[in-house]
């Protein structure tokens, strides 16, 4: 979502471009360092989504024993 944004911005806001983008970075590895201590601590988390139409992607992350 942030690089539709990022993309309908002037190429005159490059500070506000560069903040959001590192933003949504700093958010995505905040969100992978949740997931990887949730899975180590045995806990299993799964995501789904529509994607198109009727087809649905299942995302699992589970802890091996």
């Amino acid at each position: 979502m942030v690089a539709v944004i990022i993309f309908a911005l002037p190429e005159e806001f490059r500070r506000l471009r560069t903040t959001l983008n590192i933003g949504a970075a700093v958010v995505k590895v905040l969100l992978v360092t949740l997931m990887v201590r949730r899975v180590a601590a045995g806990h299993e988390d799964i995501f789904s989504f529509q994607v198109i139409g009727g087809l649905i992607l299942y995302c699992a992350s589970m802890h091996s024993v």
